[in-house]
């Protein structure tokens, strides 16, 4: 790692998840670094399932497992905390997004 542990990456209120912060989120980590990306996507993984606030299931695990992986191979960092993020919203204990 460059020098970065995960208690200096900011991540968005993981108890309280909305779309809106999940938006403003993502356009602010547009310039970050492919490692600060990993950072964030595993430190936001691990505080979900801390929270025990979503019911996470295996394609859940799968996701952030392949999330991960994207991000060691290229992948466009703001497409894959996107998916992390809006797999984190409909996973919301308690909470139902029809159609998605």
């Amino acid at each position: 790692m460059s020098g970065m542990d995960d208690s200096s990456v900011e991540i968005p209120n993981i108890e309280s998840l909305t779309l809106d912060e999940c938006y403003s989120f993502i356009q602010n980590s547009r310039k970050k670094s492919t490692q600060e990306l990993k950072i964030i996507v595993q430190k936001i993984i691990k505080s979900a399932i801390k929270s025990k606030k979503y019911q996470i299931d295996s394609k859940a695990l799968e996701l952030f497992h392949n999330s991960v992986k994207a991000l060691e191979y290229g992948a466009v960092g703001r497409f894959v905390l996107t998916a992390v993020l809006l797999k984190l919203v409909e996973l919301k204990e308690g909470e139902k997004i029809e159609n998605f």
